[in-house]
């Protein structure tokens, strides 16, 4: 599912890109998500050195953890855990971020 919603995502060409702009952030992703696909991300619910265990967003185990945990900006880092999983596996880079 997020994989077919990164291929919705449109970028404009570096040369149309001003020196002052700041870019998307990943809490705007995350919201751009939730709004074109109609669903939630899972949350994560515990760290296993570098692996992460998600549950469904409405999942009993999800409802267990802090709220912290299925905040937005929490949501947020796993869209950038996701995309990285998904880049990966697939190699090649989906979301590109610049360095200033």
């Amino acid at each position: 599912m997020v994989y077919t919603w990164l291929q919705t995502l449109d970028w404009p060409a570096d040369d149309n890109i001003s020196k002052d702009d700041v870019g998307v952030t990943f809490l705007e992703l995350y919201a751009n998500f939730t709004i074109v696909m109609g669903a939630q991300l899972p949350v994560t619910v515990c760290r296993k050195g570098s692996r992460l265990v998600w549950e469904h967003f409405d999942s009993a185990s999800a409802h267990l953890q802090p709220k912290r945990s299925r905040a937005a900006i929490a949501q947020a880092v796993v869209v950038d855990s996701i995309v990285k999983q998904i880049e990966k596996a697939i190699g090649l880079k989906l979301l590109i971020v610049k360095k200033k």
